[in-house]
């Protein structure tokens, strides 16, 4: 494994338990900073992360959107002309 796909898997993996961190904070009913206090982590740090969630978030979304919209394109396509296919 090359030193750039073992840094893409820890990125995944640190955002994967980011998620679960944030998803955790904002079930919490805590506020962020007293939610950080008990777990020993600075509201700074945590913010920081929650912005690339959610960025990472989006990003799925888009693709996904993107990717809706492409089958759509397609079945349509499909629908009036049935010997196209892409």
């Amino acid at each position: 494994m090359n030193e750039m796909t073992i840094q893409s898997v820890e990125k995944q993996q640190n955002l994967l338990a980011w998620s679960q961190r944030v998803a955790e904070c904002r079930s919490s009913g805590l506020s962020v900073n007293r939610w950080c206090a008990e777990h020993n982590i600075r509201p700074k740090t945590y913010y920081n992360w929650q912005k690339k969630v959610f960025a990472a978030m989006m990003e799925q979304r888009k693709i996904c959107d993107d990717m809706a919209v492409m089958i759509y394109c397609q079945q349509v396509a499909v629908a009036f002309c049935p010997a196209y296919r892409l």
